[in-house]
């Protein structure tokens, strides 16, 4: 999949998560499979309790973190494909 600056992400209706000392804990209820989230993946886990586009995360992530903006697109870009690949988000064209 292709995720581009317009791309919308959200959260699926079938995931629980838990916010832990050290990151989140998210349960796939369909699937039964659950994942921990590293405190930067949790920080934007935690921004997706909305749609969001995947220019406006980057943007936040660029304000938030200390990391050039290539950088911040290959890692961001990284995660959304990982946790759309667990089916733990849907990831929309906007065109």
């Amino acid at each position: 999949m292709l995720i581009s600056a317009s791309s919308t992400i959200r959260i699926r209706d079938q995931i629980i998560a838990a916010q832990l000392e050290d990151g989140t804990v998210a349960l796939n209820v369909a699937s039964g499979e659950y994942y921990n989230l590293n405190p930067m993946a949790s920080w934007i886990w935690g921004k997706l309790g909305e749609q969001q586009q995947a220019e406006s995360l980057l943007n936040a992530l660029l304000e938030t973190y200390d990391v050039d903006r290539e950088r911040g697109w290959r890692d961001l870009t990284r995660f959304i494909q990982q946790m759309d690949d667990a089916g733990l988000i849907l990831v929309q064209d906007a065109a």
